[in-house]
Order: C-alpha cells, then structure tokens, then sequence
C-alpha cells in the first residue's frame, strides 16, 4: 500500500492501518500434537495460547515438537503465513488451547 493510499491523521500525515481479525479457529492442545481444521485464506494470523506451548507453521499434515517455536502463556504473536496452510501445537504436559484468528 502506498503512502497515498492510507488514511490521514489531522495533520495530514499517513496512518498505517490496522488489521482487522476475519476467521476464528482454535485447537485443543495437549502432549500430542495437533493442527487446525480449516485452510488458513488470509495473509496473516495471530496466535494466543493459553499455556506455554510449542507450534510451527506448515501444511495439512504440520506436526509440532517440544523442539519447535515457543510461544508462552498469554503471549500473541503475528505471523505471516506464506504458503504455510495450517498451524499445529503441542504442550510439554497438560492441556489448553490454541486460539487463532486470520487478519486482514
């Protein structure tokens, strides 16, 4: 998006955008790994988890590791997703749940 494109502030000046949250998914997470149900259709997600967990960004057949990306509790990240479809999760014990939502 160019600089023209964007909306203006009261001095004239550009304000970026925001994104606005388009699809909910969440998975349910525990020590084994799972994925979420639907093909991601946005450029970009945004994560949360309600435990420290671990996640990577992949195709309908992902599966997360103990050794994959950390994401701890509460955080929210952003990630844009490429080519990647899906997203999988795993927890070192226990259970909670992945929330994702796609941005536009």
């Amino acid at each position: 998006m160019s600089r023209s494109e964007l909306d203006k502030d009261d001095q004239g000046e550009p304000i970026q955008g925001a994104l606005t949250p388009k699809t909910a998914q969440s998975v349910s997470l525990s020590d084994v790994t799972a994925r979420n149900a639907t093909d991601f259709t946005y450029r970009m997600i945004r994560v949360y988890s309600t435990q420290n967990c671990f996640i990577k960004l992949g195709d309908s057949t992902v599966e997360a590791t103990v050794t994959d990306h950390y994401l701890p509790t509460g955080a929210i990240e952003y990630f844009a997703r490429k080519e990647h479809t899906r997203i999988a999760g795993i927890l070192p014990s226990g259970t909670g749940t992945l929330y994702i939502s796609e941005m536009g």
